[in-house]
């Protein structure tokens, strides 16, 4: 927790974006928990969006929990 909403979050995920577009990739996709809410507003502030979701994806203590599905166009 004392690491978080430093940027590093923001860093890593744009300089990934940035080798994936060096790479020529089109687009990128991620999962993220439902129940993760900072982690989705950070992933659509830099320009993912959600294209859907996967039941039961992640494990979690009572069971699985959803995911988001989020992609990102590189172009």
């Amino acid at each position: 927790p004392n690491q978080q909403r430093q940027g590093l979050g923001r860093f890593l995920v744009s300089h990934l974006k940035r080798i994936a577009r060096a790479a020529r990739m089109e687009q990128m996709l991620l999962e993220v928990r439902v129940s993760n809410a900072a982690a989705a507003s950070l992933y659509q502030s830099i320009g993912f969006h959600q294209v859907g979701g996967r039941k039961g994806y992640y494990p979690a203590r009572d069971g699985r929990e959803d995911a988001l599905l989020l992609n990102c166009e590189l172009k």
